[in-house]
């Protein structure tokens, strides 16, 4: 269940991601739009030459192509999300619009505590944890099964004895006699390949099992490490990208401001916006990759199903 879901919530944020790269890509264009509008009415002012306008027209093109292949995208990212999901395909049910905000949440991992966690909560490891148990008891019943044998009786009670029947019943009951009796048997039984075989089945398969614990403890800590990791890294990179959009915008300016005195051409203005465009997508992909990782580390921790309020029926 909990890999089911942490598929699923992959599946969303990779459709929101979508719908982001297409707000981005639109702003683009209307940006290029907005350069061409300019454009045309510095040349009408004859203050730029008419060639001016083909770089926007170009670029105008290119970004209405982008804002297709985006719209496909979602498309395709929307199909894989019903799949998972099980929701209804359709004429008017194919594309769906997510109305979470590609957000990453402000959160630090102890990457100690979230591993001891992960191992403790593993279903997988609990359930290796029962079979080591009742492998465990398997090699103790087994091995009895070469021990040697060693029986010790002992009986004591009253005897009666004479020349009659009836006077032996008497001494009997009047307890004139006692017996004492004591006996010691011993048994091993020689080759016992039956029992040898057992018992090397059961030792081996307990052998088996350990090292099947030991792996999946190690994989588990390998997966919350390298979802912590994932997390760290889209962290550092959207606080780049932060510092990326930023100068990116202060770069058009200045673009702009270079073409209206004549230094810079249309080319170099969107050339400046196309790096704010590619910035906003290296941003908007690292906080879904953020995302994306938490919801591992969640998954891991046996967190996810409480944190969206999944209720497993008995």
């Amino acid at each position: 269940v909990r890999s089911i879901l942490r598929q699923v919530i992959h599946s969303y944020w990779d459709v929101a991601l979508g719908w982001e790269n297409l707000s981005i890509r639109r702003g683009a264009l209307a940006l290029a739009q907005e350069r061409r509008r300019i454009t045309d009415a510095a040349i009408d002012a004859g203050t730029v030459a008419p060639t001016e306008a083909l770089a926007v027209e170009q670029i105008i093109t290119t970004r209405e192509e982008e804002i297709l292949n985006a719209e496909l995208a979602i498309t395709e990212r929307s199909l894989d999300l019903r799949r998972l999901a099980f929701l209804e395909v359709g004429p008017t049910a194919i594309d769906i619009k997510t109305t979470a905000t590609v957000a990453a949440p402000q959160r630090k991992f102890d990457e100690t505590e979230l591993v001891e966690r992960a191992v403790r909560n593993s279903p997988e490891i609990a359930a290796l944890i029962k079979r080591e148990a009742g492998a465990t008891i398997e090699v103790e019943v087994a091995s009895n099964g070469l021990l040697p044998r060693l029986d010790a009786s002992l009986s004591f009670g009253p005897q009666g004895t004479d020349q009659t029947l009836d006077d032996a019943a008497k001494n009997l009951a009047k307890g004139r006699g006692y017996t004492i009796s004591a006996g010691l048997s011993y048994e091993q039984r020689l080759a016992n390949r039956s029992a040898r075989g057992r018992t090397a089945r059961a030792r081996a398969q307990s052998h088996r099992i350990q090292i099947d614990l030991e792996q999946a403890r190690r994989q588990v800590s390998l997966a919350m490490a390298r979802a912590i990791r994932l997390a760290r890294s889209a962290r550092r990179r959207m606080e780049l990208g932060e510092r990326t959009i930023a100068l990116a915008e202060r770069n058009i300016e200045a673009e702009i401001a270079r073409f209206e005195l004549g230094r810079a051409t249309n080319f170099d203005v969107l050339q400046r916006q196309d790096e704010l465009k590619q910035a906003r997508l290296r941003y908007a992909g690292a906080t879904v990759d953020f995302l994306k990782a938490e919801a591992t580390i969640d998954s891991l921790t046996g967190d996810l199903l409480d944190k969206y309020g999944v209720k497993i029926a008995n």
